[in-house]
């Protein structure tokens, strides 16, 4: 399974930054790439199908300068996709073998540490 956030402008921080944290708030349109895997009929026939799922992405944010040159981000995401649809259809499987999933709620935390080889501060 793949994340992608398409952000359409930078959103401006929820509070002033300081010279050492910024606290921000983020959203877009998100699409989520997943695959079904399953065995299919009476023989067991290994099938997979994929599907590109569409939806929106908000969040929110803290960034911490520890040092000019080193940053440490937290970071939360809660995604709403549309179902998915899989369609695993074999010779064994007639006439259609489809599997509905339904995507409710896809929440994301993610933790980073940066390094700034300019020196260079927000």
């Amino acid at each position: 399974m793949c994340l992608g956030v398409a952000r359409p402008a930078p959103v401006p921080p929820i509070t002033q930054p300081t010279e050492s944290t910024l606290v921000y708030i983020t959203g877009g349109a998100g699409w989520l790439d997943t695959t079904f895997d399953g065995l299919v009929g009476p023989s067991a026939v290994s099938k997979s199908a994929s599907e590109t799922l569409f939806g929106w992405v908000v969040g929110g944010g803290i960034e911490a300068a520890l040092s000019p040159n080193i940053h440490l981000k937290a970071e939360y995401l809660y995604g709403a996709f549309d179902d998915g649809e899989y369609d695993l259809t074999t010779s064994e499987c007639s006439p259609k073998c489809v599997v509905d999933m339904d995507v409710d709620d896809l929440h994301t935390f993610r933790v980073g540490l940066s390094y700034n080889f300019t020196g260079m501060s927000w």
